[in-house]
């Protein structure tokens, strides 16, 4: 058939083989560990996503306060001003 000696055909067959061991690992690794990491990932956006909206309304609840204060201000400045 082919002019090959058994030691290059042997040298093909177990790198051929080795080739697709390798694949295999690799296929199955990344699927394994793939869905690990992304997990891990939706769970630090969830958590980052919560502290965002934390930040945010400790700053919407401060500015809401200041407000306050500057129109209970003006309320009195405008009755003082008009007596």
């Amino acid at each position: 058939m082919f002019n090959i000696s058994i030691g290059k055909r042997t040298f093909i067959v177990i790198l051929c083989a080795t080739m697709i061991l390798f694949s295999m690992l690799y296929l199955v690794s990344d699927l394994m560990y793939t869905g690990g990491y992304k997990e891990i990932e939706n769970q630090n956006v969830v958590q980052n996503v919560g502290r965002v909206t934390d930040a945010l309304s400790a700053k919407l609840e401060n500015l809401q306060m200041i407000c306050y204060d500057w129109a209970v201000r003006d309320e009195t400045y405008q009755f003082a001003a008009s007596s």
